[in-house]
């Protein structure tokens, strides 16, 4: 019987076996070069860049409303001026018990004009608890340390008795957001003035979007609006 020339000749494992190694070394070579310019692009080369996009994630900046100036008489005398004041605010929680022990505390420090009974159907609404608060009450508020609450702070514009005609020359304000806006008379006329410069503050935020307290930080302090007289645009 003739030998078959073309008979596949027998399989050299070893050499197989050597070679998918090396494959697989390779593979594991370019699989390592790949992370380490990787990391070298995130710890050097971009280092930069992203930490000030980590940072801009925990750190938020917001403006501080500046105070309104006065409008005063020829004597000097308070026609028209701002006060700030603090409102208690409340975001009502979905659970009762939640809602109750909350309210057992805020109660233990402060005096508020509802119930828990009248809360309970405001759920996940943002009410009132309070109007006006004191100072020292601000401070027992942030001492609860409670998500839900919060203190915001307003202007107020009030005004001297005076007649009809001197209210008209006057005006009057409105509240837009957290700036007081001129609509008639004075307060129009001179509103650029009497509005004054907002300041910036930067403060970090957690991971539940609360405040961190110890990290509020003044950027540009505001500055007050300029007074202006009732009989002339400019104090004498």
């Amino acid at each position: 019987m003739a030998h078959d020339a073309t008979a596949a000749a027998p399989i050299d494992w070893r050499h197989s076996f050597r070679a998918r190694s090396y494959l697989v070394l390779l593979g594991f070579c370019i699989w390592t070069g790949i992370i380490s310019v990787r990391l070298y692009v995130v710890m050097v080369a971009r280092r930069g860049d992203y930490l000030s996009r980590y940072t801009a994630e925990s750190w938020r900046t917001g403006s501080l409303p500046a105070l309104r100036g006065r409008i005063l008489d020829q004597t000097g005398r308070p026609l028209a001026w701002s006060t700030r004041t603090f409102a208690l605010k409340y975001e009502v929680p979905a659970d009762h018990a939640t809602l109750t022990a909350e309210l057992r505390k805020i109660g233990g420090v402060l005096a508020i004009d509802t119930t828990t009974d009248e809360l309970a159907s405001r759920q996940g609404e943002r009410v009132v608890l309070r109007q006006k608060l004191e100072p020292g009450e601000i401070l027992l508020v942030r001492q609860l340390g409670l998500p839900h609450l919060k203190v915001v702070s307003h202007f107020e514009r009030r005004y001297t008795a005076v007649s009809p005609e001197v209210v008209e020359i006057i005006g009057q304000t409105r509240m837009i957001g957290q700036k007081e806006i001129g609509l008639s008379g004075l307060e129009r006329i001179h509103d650029r003035r009497l509005r004054g410069s907002d300041g910036k503050y930067q403060v970090m935020i957690d991971k539940s979007g609360n405040w961190v307290a110890e990290t509020w930080m003044e950027l540009t302090p505001p500055t007050q609006g300029t007074d202006i007289y009732l009989d002339t645009t400019a104090p004498p």
